[in-house]
């Protein structure tokens, strides 16, 4: 799966997320194909030259990723915390 992220990602946003659907809950023979933090280093592995994907579609993803766990991961939270505390005006 991780060798055709990139190709996943390229997918119009519906598809997209119908896929991500897929790989994160797999079947009832395979179970889970990735965790999330394992698609979330998926998207941040793309190479936006090698890949052919914009870095900003790649970012938007990893953040419509993020912002939909429930809960959110702790290390992602903390990260907005100290983002916030050093730019306030965000």
């Amino acid at each position: 799966v991780l060798l055709i992220f990139p190709h996943l990602v390229n997918l119009p946003l519906d598809k997209f997320q119908a896929a991500l659907t897929r790989v994160l809950q797999g079947s009832s023979h395979s179970g889970q194909v990735l965790s999330p933090a394992e698609v979330l280093i998926a998207i941040h592995g793309i190479d936006p030259d090698r890949d052919g994907i914009p870095l900003k579609k790649a970012d938007d993803l990893s953040l419509l990723f993020l912002v939909e766990q429930i809960p959110p991961p702790l290390l992602f939270m903390r990260t907005v915390l100290q983002a916030i505390g050093a730019f306030p005006a965000l």
